[in-house]
Formats: C-alpha cells, sequence, structure tokens
C-alpha cells in the first residue's frame, strides 16, 4: 500500500512539474508582475506641427449654406461638394450654425480641428464639408464628427431652430 501511496506522490509530482514548465514556456499563459508595469514605456505621440494657417484665420471661412450646392458652386470654390443624385432622391441644405468646430471621432488623427463649412441631406444620409488649418478640405458623414467644444456628438442644439 505504501508503495502504492509513494508512486501517486510521484506521479503527482511529475504531472505538476510538467505543468509548470509548459505554463513558463506559454507566454499567453505568464502573468506579468505589478510591480513590472510602471517600467512599460508610455505611447507617445508623434510631434505635429502647427498646421500654417492658425484655427482664428479657419474659423473665418464663410459657410456654404441656405441652399444645396450645384457643381457650379464647387467649381466657384463657393461649396466643399454637391452631389447630383438619382431622380426622387430627397436633397435639402440643413441650417447647421457654421463654421462649427469638430474634431473626427475614433479616427488617428483625431486631434485636427475640423470646422464644418456645409451641410446637406441626401435621401437618409448627412454630409458635411469641412476645411482644416491645413488647406485641406474633405467631405464627411455627420456622424463621424464630435463637437470639439463640448465633447459630445452634434444633434439638434447645433441647427438652427426658426
Amino acid at each position: 500500500m505504501k508503495i502504492h501511496v509513494y508512486a501517486f506522490v510521484a506521479l503527482c509530482s511529475l504531472m505538476l512539474a510538467c505543468g509548470e514548465k509548459t505554463a513558463a514556456n506559454n507566454p499567453e499563459t505568464e502573468t506579468l508582475d505589478p510591480s513590472t508595469l510602471d517600467s512599460i514605456p508610455q505611447a507617445k505621440n508623434r510631434p505635429r506641427p502647427l498646421p500654417p494657417t492658425p484655427y482664428s484665420q479657419v474659423m473665418k471661412t464663410k459657410p456654404f449654406a441656405g441652399k444645396v450646392a450645384s457643381k457650379n458652386d464647387v467649381q466657384k470654390n463657393g461649396a466643399i461638394f454637391s452631389f447630383s443624385p438619382p431622380k426622387g432622391t430627397p436633397q435639402s441644405a440643413l441650417p447647421l450654425r457654421m463654421p462649427l468646430m469638430v474634431f473626427w471621432d475614433r479616427h488617428p488623427n483625431q486631434d485636427t480641428i475640423l470646422f464644418v463649412v456645409q451641410c446637406e441631406r441626401l435621401g437618409a444620409d448627412t454630409m458635411v464639408g469641412w476645411v482644416n488649418g491645413w488647406g485641406k478640405s474633405g467631405l464627411s458623414p455627420l456622424r463621424e464628427l464630435i463637437h470639439a467644444q463640448e465633447q459630445r456628438r452634434i444633434d439638434q442644439r447645433d441647427f438652427n431652430n426658426k
């Protein structure tokens, strides 16, 4: 009987030893010592130069509002975009208070300030035209932007209620 107990204890010890070696060699099961967490370097933000045009100047960009933009408006640099929707697609200009300072939501360049200068609804989507201090302009769905000063989604508070 004693031999069986010794054999059982030896077998258990062997299994534990093998299990410890497997865990030590497997990085997925390895846990970090909390005392070493402070020594892990923080991710560094990449340095960004200031944009060539100050934001106070970009804020003075005249918004395109009051009507749906045409291709002629875009060619004259009065609007950022225009659509040529199929017949029957509802399209309208929206009374967003502009220029509106916004950030990208979940975008790698989220800290880039954009100023919305055009806002139109096409079908079920609200699209905006924006400019930034780097002299770039573009088109984005309104749902991808957040209000820069209040860090919230753009909603009815940002539209003129006439």
